[in-house]
């Protein structure tokens, strides 16, 4: 197994990911290399103690359950590692393309299908190599992931993983690192900046309002669920709970007036169906884009959104600003919350 990571005095750092072949089953697929920032990646396990009458103190203790989770931070880009990363979120692609760039067009679960062995969440195996050691984390799900995007700054992604505690799977862990291939960490992917993202409401053309926007995925994963009796670590993926895609977007200014559907102050304010963007037939309430490169980009979109009162105050003769945070709810035309397209050099996801 041969592994690409920057040299840090006499150790190397750096992440790599596999989709595994099944929960508990590591496979051989390709690994993916990642430019993340930190991560946090930790197994934690419960203590049991027990203390009996006889005596003044407790006398034995156990471990009981055992698990891993921890997170990544790192710029958004049009990686196969990214790529990855959104699947964790919406497990049904459709790979199309005859080279670059490749289409992945992403989807939820269907909700009237229900949860069909072909669109199961994926499940990951990530390799952190800390300085002198490579650590293993099978078994992984995604359980949240955000994207913020601000003026003059990287947009960024973070996510959030549970499973299986470290070194399971028939993996070694800690380990020596292997020798490396090459003698340069390869250059993963293009990090997005703030101004290849664009922020449009109910299909109209790109705001040029927006200051800054996040979205947030949440699956709420049980992970008491996927204990059982026999069994100190996972014997299943912790199954996803209910939904949630929140998020808030910052304008310039308070919105009075426009001809771009953005959301205007008294509307939200007043609350109703004024605070609620469902424009039916299929089309987007908020449609997010973010370009790496001219022909890589990633677009979500949102079709039903509540959104929650505005938030626009003046303090000393600072510019006067408009927040927003909105809900996205389940859309019955499009039969989903949200989808994603995501175009980059891989053939496949």
């Amino acid at each position: 197994m041969l592994f690409m990571a920057y040299a840090i005095g006499t150790g190397n750092r750096g992440a790599l990911l596999r989709l595994q072949t099944s929960f508990g089953t590591v496979g051989t697929a390709g690994q993916l290399y990642g430019l993340i920032d930190d991560e946090s990646f930790n197994t934690s396990f419960d203590i049991s103690t027990r203390a009996d009458m006889t005596r003044y103190g407790a006398s034995k203790t156990t471990t009981g359950k055992r698990y891993s989770d921890g997170g990544i931070n790192m710029a958004l880009d049009d990686s196969a590692f990214c790529a990855a990363l959104f699947k964790g979120v919406f497990s049904t692609v459709a790979n199309s393309g005859s080279g670059d760039p490749y289409t992945h067009t992403m989807t939820e679960i269907n909700h009237d299908a229900g949860r069909a062995t072909a669109n199961l969440f994926p499940v990951y195996q990530f390799i952190i190599m800390r300085d002198e050691k490579e650590h293993s984390y099978s078994s992984m799900s995604l359980n949240r992931l955000s994207i913020k995007g601000s003026v003059g700054e990287y947009v960024m992604l973070s996510a959030d993983f549970v499973g299986k505690a470290e070194g399971e799977d028939s993996v070694t862990s800690p380990a020596a690192i292997a020798a490396e291939s090459g003698a340069t960490v390869p250059d993963a992917g293009e990090p997005v900046h703030f101004q290849s993202a664009t922020v449009a409401f109910k299909n109209s053309a790109v705001s040029t309002q927006v200051k800054s926007v996040d979205i947030e995925f949440n699956l709420n994963r049980d992970v008491d669920a996927a204990f059982a009796l026999g069994s100190d670590t996972c014997v299943r993926e912790a199954p996803p709970q209910l939904r949630e895609i929140t998020g808030s977007i910052e304008f310039i200014a308070p919105i009075h007036a426009t001809s771009l559907n953005e959301p205007i102050y008294t509307s939200i304010q007043a609350g109703g169906s004024g605070s609620v963007y469902q424009p039916g037939s299929s089309n987007p309430a908020i449609t997010l884009v973010f370009t790496a490169t001219s022909a890589h980009t990633i677009t979500i979109k949102l079709y039903n959104v509540q959104w929650e009162s505005p938030s626009s105050n003046v303090s000393g003769r600072d510019t006067q600003t408009m927040s927003l945070s909105f809900t996205a709810l389940y859309d019955e035309t499009k039969k989903a919350m949200a989808d994603c397209v995501f175009i980059n050099a891989t053939a496949t996801v």
